[in-house]
């Protein structure tokens, strides 16, 4: 009887958000927004670097999901302004994948907003579309575009993986 409530106790952990909150093990999320994702902020030689990455999958099994979204932006760019992702100093890259591959792509249509920043973080309302994916390995499928979109906060020292 511990045992069993010991386990219930564990995935009802797992399910109700315990675990980091970029990572969810009660079914796989396809289609998640930027809320969803756990981020990393860096400051370095007058650029924001934010990595962001979120992955799913089920409570006792091996199969998973992820997706990993890095941009890097100037220092020199505003809150409450909206940017273009194609903004020159704007580097990013993304990708989504699983146990049978990956998707990649650094080519993308969209905007992103700087709702607050920080020293210790900065926030991001995005609305973006990306395009024209690379694979590797088996990765079936491969989408036209994907859209992701919605609010990114990112902050010092947070650990993705």
């Amino acid at each position: 009887m511990k045992q069993f409530l010991l386990s219930a106790l564990i995935i009802t952990a797992m399910c109700s958000g315990c675990l980091r909150h970029n990572h969810y093990g009660c079914g796989f999320i396809n289609d998640p927004d930027f809320n969803k994702f756990g981020a990393s902020f860096s400051r370095e030689a007058g650029v924001y670097i934010i990595k962001s990455y979120i992955q799913s999958g089920m409570i006792l099994r091996s199969e998973y999901i992820y997706e990993n979204f890095d941009i890097t932006i100037p220092d020199s760019f505003v809150p409450g302004k909206e940017y273009s992702i194609a903004e020159p100093g704007v580097k990013f890259w993304y990708a989504k994948g699983g146990q049978a591959g990956q998707i990649e792509t650094a080519k993308a249509k969209g905007t992103f907003t700087i709702k607050n920043i920080t020293g210790e973080g900065i926030e991001l309302e995005l609305n973006i579309k990306f395009y024209d994916f690379k694979k590797t390995e088996f990765y079936s499928n491969l989408p036209e575009y994907i859209l992701r979109k919605g609010t990114l906060g990112a902050r010092k020292g947070y650990k993705l993986y």
